[in-house]
C-alpha cells in the first residue's frame, strides 16, 4: 500500500512534467512575455484560475485526490474492524486506544503543503481555487 508522502511525491513529479508545455501554452494564449498580470480581459474571462485551470491540471489534481481519499476510507474501515482477541496477559503494556487513523486532507497534500515541498509549483496549484470533485448518489467521491 502506498503511504500519503508517495502520492504526494507522484503528484508533484507528474506536475512538474506537465508545467513547461502549460507555461507555453499560457504564454501564447494570454500573449505573455512571463506569466503575470496584465492578462487580456478576454482570456481572464476564460480563464479566471489562469493556467491552473487547464484541463490537464484539474485531471491530475482528481487522480491524486481521490487516491488520497481512498487510503483516507481504507484507514477508516480498518480501525472501525474490532481489535484481534488477545489473551490479557498479552494485553499487558499496550496502548488500548489503538492505532492512530492515518487520514490525511487531501487538500492538504496537493495545495496547501506545496508551497514548501515544491515551491517551483506553488504557483501552479494555487490557482486551483476550487476542488473539481463531486459526490455521487453513494456519497461516494467522483
Amino acid at each position: 500500500m502506498r503511504t500519503f508522502e508517495e502520492i504526494q511525491q507522484d503528484y508533484i513529479n507528474e506536475l512538474r512534467l506537465l508545467q513547461p508545455e502549460l507555461i507555453v501554452w499560457w504564454k501564447k494564449l494570454a500573449r505573455l512575455n512571463e506569466l503575470a498580470d496584465p492578462v487580456p480581459a478576454e482570456v481572464a474571462n476564460r480563464w479566471p484560475t489562469g493556467y491552473s485551470g487547464h484541463p490537464r491540471v484539474l485531471a491530475v489534481f482528481r487522480k491524486y485526490y481521490l487516491e488520497i481519499d481512498d487510503l483516507n476510507q481504507d484507514a477508516l474501515e480498518a480501525a472501525q474492524e474490532p481489535p484481534p482477541q488477545k489473551h490479557p496477559e498479552e494485553l499487558w503494556g499496550t496502548n488500548d486506544n489503538g492505532d492512530p487513523i492515518g487520514y490525511r486532507q487531501p487538500l492538504d497534500l496537493l495545495i496547501l503543503d506545496i508551497k514548501a515541498a515544491a515551491p517551483d509549483l506553488h504557483k501552479l496549484v494555487a490557482g486551483i481555487v476550487y476542488v473539481p470533485i463531486g459526490l455521487n448518489q453513494f456519497e461516494e467521491a467522483v
